[in-house]
């Protein structure tokens, strides 16, 4: 792939017309009185290179030399400028690039079998205003270069290295836009271009990335735990003691049958009740049974009728002493005072033996 063409559809830009067959070179007379700022660092080379940049479709804001100068309205004086950028293929067929400054996120392609005629853009587009993302995808397939084949960078990548500007070249392999980031930004496309697997390396960075975020990791729970490292061992025979311990317990609740154990509870619990249930009832017949034993004997009065005995006695023809009848009189009033305090205490019997009952 070799530049071919740049111009623009403003003729205060010169047209360029690379050498094709050897080395192109930026030349220019210097004009300008010694005293005077302008000298021969101010020929135009990085203005050059970034316009090259940018019909390679690098991104620009408002950074960028095309929009960063602005008149009083805020206009630039770029704004109305389209570029275009002619490069021969390694196919040998031409490709032509078109973006404007006032609208650079479209982008227009045209591919033709030969260079066109003086610097007059082509008069068809094979696509025309694409998006800046499509536009991208479309240039890579366009310009067809192997190498970045399953790759996870794009043509970009190795832009910037045929594109340097004044500050790249204090190292040939970093640019200075890796200057603030990471080697795995840049080395292993390096790689890469050297021959080598880039993906070896990269996946070394990430490796790294990973082992310095666990070591980050470990430091904080050091912290957080005050955990010292002459203490692993100790800790780990702690825990393995703990894993010891879950598995033995584990094993006990596997062997336990909960179904057999339920229902053996279940059972004994009946039989318990069955047999509560019995003792209550014995208790109670005894109850209800003494009930009426002490109801019965609280109604039974003192039986004992001396006329009666008189009479049996005369009958008898025996004679009956009028002492012994007297004597009976005072063993019947003992009879019925000892019939008065048993039923007191029959009464309290009763009442008792009905608190039980209920």
């Amino acid at each position: 792939m070799k530049l071919s063409k740049l111009y623009c559809n403003d003729s205060r830009f010169k047209d360029i017309k690379f050498n094709l067959n050897g080395l192109s070179v930026i030349y220019a007379d210097v004009v300008s009185k010694p005293d005077e700022l302008k000298n021969s660092h101010d020929l135009g080379k990085t203005k050059l290179a970034e316009i090259i940049d940018f019909l390679f479709l690098k991104g620009i804001d408002k950074k960028s030399f095309l929009l960063k100068l602005t008149n009083e309205n805020g206009i630039s004086p770029f704004s109305e400028f389209v570029f275009y950028l002619e490069i021969l293929l390694t196919s040998g067929k031409f490709l032509t690039v078109k973006r404007a400054v006032s609208n650079h996120s479209k982008v227009s392609f045209a591919l033709q079998d030969q260079t066109t005629e003086s610097f007059i853009a082509p008069s068809s587009w094979d696509f025309e205003e694409l998006s800046f993302k499509l536009a991208k995808n479309q240039f890579a397939e366009l310009i067809g270069l192997d190498f970045f084949k399953n790759k996870k960078y794009d043509y970009r990548k190795a832009i910037n290295y045929c594109i340097r500007m004044q500050s790249d070249y204090e190292d040939v392999y970093k640019l200075s836009k890796y200057k603030g980031g990471t080697d795995i930004e840049w080395k292993p496309f390096m790689f890469d271009l050297l021959g080598f697997n880039g993906e070896i390396l990269t996946a070394k960075y990430k490796n790294d990335e990973k082992r310095e975020e666990i070591k980050k990791f470990i430091d904080s729970l050091k912290n957080e735990y005050s955990v010292k490292v002459e203490d692993r061992d100790d800790i780990v025979a702690q825990i393995k003691q703990k894993e010891s311990s879950t598995i033995e317990v584990e094993e006990q609740i596997d062997r336990f049958n909960f179904y057999e154990q339920d229902k053996q509870l279940i059972n004994n619990g009946i039989e318990e009740v069955e047999r509560s249930i019995s003792d209550l009832n014995a208790q109670s017949y005894q109850l209800n049974f003494d009930i009426d034993k002490l109801k019965q004997s609280i109604k039974n009065k003192f039986a004992f009728n001396l006329d009666k005995v008189s009479k049996v006695f005369e009958e008898s023809a025996l004679y009956f002493p009028e002492q012994l009848k007297q004597d009976y009189s005072a063993l019947i009033s003992f009879n019925n005072d000892l019939t008065i305090e048993r039923n007191k205490l029959l009464q309290t019997s009763l009442i008792k033996k009905q608190k039980e009952l209920k």
